[in-house]
């Protein structure tokens, strides 16, 4: 971040003002910034970061993403077998490479773009129309 300009105005005489250039250091979601250097957070268990290229690596059954609408990093056990278990890599900004069965968003409760849920599966798949020949001999059962 660009250095900001903070003006301090001392309350007894407002004609003194004293001007300091602050530098904020910001890190990427999931690292945290000490002495100086931004390292992975040690507020998620299960996450460990490769501080070079910024990505994450979690481990369990667990999904770990940024909910935009508060800008919050949530954590929390992976519903059913939606997430791959083991050391899944992936970044906050992109968690879809911790779902499984081609589903994607929050917790995986998704499928991915142009899938539907298979009928009797968490798996999401591309639709085809053998669902016909079953309405069909339903209807004449």
């Amino acid at each position: 971040l660009e250095p900001e300009n903070l003006t301090v105005t001392h309350s007894e005489s407002s004609t003194q003002q004293v001007t300091v250039a602050l530098t904020f250091d910001e890190c990427l979601y999931g690292f945290e910034l000490r002495d100086g250097t931004c390292t992975c957070s040690k507020l998620i268990d299960s996450l460990t970061c490769n501080n070079n290229n910024c990505e994450l690596y979690r481990t369990g059954n667990i999904w770990i993403g940024l909910i935009n609408s508060i800008q919050c990093i949530a954590t929390q056990s992976c519903p059913n077998d939606y997430c791959r278990r083991g050391n899944v890599e992936f970044t906050i900004e992109m968690p879809d490479p911790q779902c499984a069965l081609n589903r994607s968003g929050v917790l995986c409760g998704e499928c991915d773009k142009g899938l539907s849920l298979m009928l009797g599966s968490n798996r999401c798949g591309e639709c085809d129309n053998s669902y016909i020949a079953l309405v069909i001999l339903f209807g004449l059962a």
